[in-house]
Formats: structure tokens, C-alpha cells, sequence
């Protein structure tokens, strides 16, 4: 089953204190969470199966998930995240799955930004009946969501209106009843850089012709 994109509960309400002067003011930060799953079914109907969250503000943080033929891991560091996930089959003796997913969360002031990174998206067949695989990454805010599906790489940047946090995700899946299945995605270098609103760019343009002009004068003065 195809996992759901993140709904990070934490950030959607921190919404809801931007409005206060002192989360608007506050220094920005990041919020870390995620989660790993996986089982094995064997053949005398007994299954082994195993769950791994994380949650925290300080990277590297992240979970590993490990039950018979199944291996999921997801983490997130300070600027990128990562989920990959790995099992293994035999027909007639077990069925092996798992999943995978990596959130890093930026809380900052409501504003315009730009948003840029580095993403992989691994391999996947979805249709395969005995070796299924799955990745998508992305992000999302508000009412907005962004996913990147198709397996490659590449570069991601785009200016956007944020309404004081963006949620950044990857997730990763597999299910074998025969054979290998596995697959991964991740996030790197990842950059949430606030625009200077137009009041402050007319600050800097008139500084800088100031400057310009002090200099000229300066220049003048002393050739005469």
C-alpha cells in the first residue's frame, strides 16, 4: 500500500502562532520527525514486524527498522533527508515489506522565499506482483504540495509565498513475495532563503547611491 504524504501536525500549528510578536520575531528553526515500518510474513503464518519513530530539533536524527528479510531506515540532517527501504522473498517460505519516511519542517516567519535542493528519486515498479518498489519526495504548506515521483535526479528551485513554515519529505516502499525490492529518495542541500521586502530593498538601493555619491564627491574634492 502506497503511503500517504506527511501531514506534519507541529508545523500546521505553528500557523496558528504566527500571528503572536513573539513567534513572528523569533529566530527560525528546524523540526525533525519520521517514521519506519516493515514485516515478514513466514510461511507457517507467524509474522515478524517492527516500528521506528523520531522526533527532534537537533540533527542528524533519524530510525532503523529491521524484522527478519525487511530493512527500512529514514533520516534527516541539518539541510537534507532521507528514506530507503530493502526486502527479500523466497516464494513458498516468506513475503517480505516495509516503509519509509523522512520530514524536516522549517518554521520561520510568514514571507517570500526562496526554496531550492538537491533531489534522487530511486528506481521503483509499482505494478511488479512479486518485487513492488516505490519513492516520491517533495513539500508542501497550507493547501500546497509539490512531489517529485518519477525516478532521477535534479535540481529544484522556485520562489514562493510561505505562510511561516514549509514541510520537506521523502518516502520510500516495498512488498516482495519473491525476489529483491528495494528503493530510495532523498533531499541534500536544501535552502529556505527569505527575500528582502520591497521597504528594505529601497533601504539598500538609497544606501548604496549615498554611498555612491559620498565617494564621487570625495573623488572630486581631491583631484581639485
Amino acid at each position: 500500500m502506497k503511503l500517504s504524504k506527511p501531514v506534519v501536525a507541529f508545523a500546521a500549528a505553528m500557523t496558528m502562532f504566527a500571528s503572536t510578536a513573539e513567534v513572528y520575531s523569533a529566530e527560525p528553526f528546524w523540526v525533525y520527525d519520521g517514521t519506519t515500518s516493515v514485516w515478514t510474513f513466514w510461511s507457517d503464518g507467524t509474522i515478524t514486524n517492527e516500528s521506528q519513530p523520531y522526533f527532534g530539533y537537533t540533527a542528524p536524527v533519524g530510525a532503523d527498522a529491521v524484522a527478519g528479510f525487511s530493512d527500512a531506515h529514514a533520516k534527516s540532517l541539518p539541510t537534507g533527508l532521507s528514506a530507503e527501504v530493502f526486502a527479500v522473498a523466497t516464494a513458498g517460505q516468506h513475503g517480505a515489506g516495509g516503509d519509509a519516511r523522512a520530514n524536516n519542517t522549517y518554521v520561520m516567519d510568514p514571507g517570500r522565499y526562496t526554496v531550492s535542493f538537491d533531489y534522487v528519486v530511486g528506481p521503483q515498479s509499482p505494478t511488479d506482483p512479486l518485487a513492488k518498489s516505490w519513492a516520491e519526495l517533495g513539500f508542501e504548506y497550507e493547501t500546497t504540495d509539490y512531489t517529485i515521483s518519477a525516478s532521477g535526479s535534479g535540481h529544484f528551485s522556485s520562489t514562493m509565498q510561505l505562510p511561516g513554515w514549509i514541510a520537506f519529505f521523502a518516502l520510500t516502499g516495498a512488498s516482495a513475495a519473491d525476489g529483491t525490492a528495494q528503493t530510495h529518495a532523498s533531499l541534500s542541500n536544501i535552502s529556505v532563503t527569505p527575500i528582502p521586502e520591497p521597504a528594505t530593498s529601497l533601504l539598500f538601493l538609497v544606501g548604496g547611491a549615498i554611498v555612491a555619491v559620498a565617494r564621487r564627491r570625495s573623488i572630486q574634492q581631491s583631484e581639485n
